[in-house]
């Protein structure tokens, strides 16, 4: 409840700042604004700190909350931890209306391209079903399949290709 609480207040407070912008008084083009008459005005100053404040609340919230989900060898279910992840994600939705997302299936090197863009797919379906079922609108929720193209670990070991195994998301407003 805190974190829906700090959301709102933090996309409350970054939209008071955008919308209340100060207005400056219009000088002769013969005389330039100096370069320090934003470090003399505190409320510009204030305003650029609180915008950037918010701005670094939410990218935190945010990359808490969608977290890659990771897959066994050959599979597309997700694990309970998986879910649990999830469950932030679809939370954080539900509160946020304008967050939308690409859910991006990626596998390991192992398999025929055309296998693992199919096995990527499934498993980007797989995230967005449960997101879904939070009551997340579909249009909200993309997918895409990478197959094996964007490996995070270069290497032909386990360790590399359960890191590899993995559903990502990349976050729009």
């Amino acid at each position: 409840m805190k974190t829906v609480s700090l959301i709102t207040a933090t996309v409350s407070v970054f939209l008071f700042a955008c919308a209340q912008k100060p207005k400056l008084a219009a000088k002769p083009e013969s005389a330039p604004m100096p370069k320090t008459a934003l470090a003399a005005n505190p409320v510009m100053t204030d305003r650029s700190a609180d915008l950037e404040n918010a701005r670094l609340k939410i990218q935190s919230l945010i990359a808490e909350a969608f977290r890659p989900v990771y897959f066994p060898f050959d599979k597309y279910d997700l694990s309970q931890k998986s879910r649990d992840l999830l469950s932030q994600a679809g939370d954080l939705m539900k509160r946020e209306p304008s967050i939308k997302v690409t859910i991006e299936g990626n596998t390991d090197e192992r398999g025929t391209e055309d296998y693992n863009l199919a096995l990527g797919q499934r498993r980007a379906a797989v995230v967005k079903e449960y997101l879904a079922s939070y009551g997340i609108g579909i249009p909200r929720l993309n997918l895409i399949s990478y197959g094996a193209e964007k490996p995070v670990q270069h290497g032909h070991d386990e360790q590399s290709w359960a890191l590899n195994r993995r559903d990502e998301f990349k976050v729009t407003f």
